[in-house]
């Protein structure tokens, strides 16, 4: 059998992309560190940009254990709100996934396509609505939509459920270790994005 054929027959088996949004469709890095240090300068915290670095693509509740663990709840709460109201301001700094992006388009015929987040809702939506990106994907799922944030596979396995699907006919698409876990964990195939 011709190489192409057997990988056409691979390729056949594959009908969700599932997509990560920070770091993956977009680089969205240096607005989130621009937004999170001005919420932190806010709340008189000192914000380690290098722990923050090391730790991007967890979940905000993860991700402040990991940066500030020993931050009252009520400070979290407010870093959490300012940075939320923050970020659109930062849009300016995100860069988009170009050829993710038109790879998805093309897709999106004959995959279905779903957006798997650890970030909030209002952020996800607010940067999907910014670049007008909103209708590539039938459905998004962001953190509050699940009881544990990436690398935990809630996200995966929910996106799995919701499609009616098996995970083998699912390809994921990530930047982050943690993401990666996450997918590998619910039995997603992941293409790394560098």
């Amino acid at each position: 059998m011709p190489s192409n054929a057997a990988d056409s027959r691979v390729g056949a088996t594959i009908r969700s992309l599932l997509v990560d949004l920070d770091g993956t469709l977009f680089n969205t890095l240096e607005a989130n560190i621009a937004a999170y240090r001005e919420a932190f300068d806010n709340s008189h915290v000192v914000f380690s940009e290098k722990s923050y670095r090391t730790n991007f693509g967890l979940g905000f509740n993860d991700l402040i254990k990991a940066i500030a663990p020993d931050l009252p709840l009520a400070a979290q709460e407010k870093i959490k709100q300012d940075k939320a109201r923050l970020y659109p301001g930062f849009f300016s700094l995100v860069i988009p996934n170009h050829p993710l992006i038109s790879f998805l388009e093309m897709q999106k015929k004959s995959c279905r396509i779903v957006l798997v987040s650890t970030a909030s809702r209002e952020n996800g939506e607010a940067i999907l609505e910014h670049f007008e990106k909103k209708a590539l994907f039938e459905m998004c799922f962001f953190r509050e939509d699940v009881a544990r944030s990436k690398p935990a596979p809630d996200v995966y396995l929910k996106a799995i459920d919701w499609l009616g699907t098996d995970a083998s006919e699912c390809l994921a698409f990530e930047d982050s270790d943690h993401g990666i876990q996450s997918a590998r964990a619910a039995g997603v195939q992941v293409i790394p994005i560098l």
